[in-house]
């Protein structure tokens, strides 16, 4: 690997890493704080109900992310510590299970909304710049919104143990559940399939169509 590709990759990092841990962090503590509101004390009992990341990144889940970097994919994707879940102490299991899930795709689309306007304000107030800091904010809050869109698409996909598959469970009938809890064994390998494919990409398509709106106002 070039010199040059080593310094892309190393400033690349320097803007990726301080969005993408909020954006997993988040996610998985609005799951456990959802959880626990609906009845299920299972993620505070084991101290996830935090924002502390140490307690939530996941050592192959980061390395994964670096590795993304590195090659040639279209959106870098990481994860964190899934956060423990007992849908039976949930107050209204089924439908309690699908606010669970959904909150996690929810923070990180409240967290497009934080970076968006951060942006807009940075916009706003500088407009262009030459100056080193205000290109690295800006491109903290880019990554920041198509990072977050894209592990909010991303985790609405049907296919366990995404939260996607969560929700389409909690509104199908039995034999749809047991259908995604036989596949879930495998929901890894499928999901790597689909990433190092390049099937992921099509799937994800809006998330490209959402960002070049949003951003079409601000870059012209």
């Amino acid at each position: 690997m070039g010199e040059l590709n080593i310094r892309e990759i190393l400033e690349k990092l320097i803007v990726v890493i301080p969005v993408i841990i909020p954006a997993l962090v988040i996610h998985e503590y609005a799951h456990a704080w959802v959880a626990y509101r609906c009845g299920d004390t299972t993620a505070k009992d084991q101290g996830r109900l935090t924002l502390d990341p140490m307690v939530h990144m996941d050592p192959m889940g980061a390395i994964f992310i670096v590795l993304m970097l590195i090659t040639p994919v279209k959106f870098i994707f990481g994860w964190a510590k899934p956060v423990p879940v007992n849908f039976g102490n949930l107050r209204n299991p089924l439908r309690d299970m699908a606010f669970v899930a959904a909150a996690g795709p929810v923070s990180n689309m409240l967290q497009v909304g934080v970076w968006y306007g951060l942006l807009w304000v940075l916009h706003l107030s500088l407009g262009t710049s030459n100056n080193t800091m205000v290109e690295l904010f800006y491109q903290f809050a880019i990554y920041g919104i198509l990072i977050n869109l894209a592990l909010a698409f991303f985790n609405l996909l049907p296919i366990p143990p995404l939260d996607g598959s969560r929700i389409v469970v909690a509104f199908s009938p039995p034999n749809i559940g047991r259908a995604m809890a036989q596949l879930e064994p495998y929901g890894f390998m499928v999901l790597m399939l689909l990433l190092w494919t390049g099937i992921i990409d099509v799937l994800l398509t809006p998330v490209s169509a959402i960002f070049h709106t949003l951003m079409s106002p601000i870059i012209g």
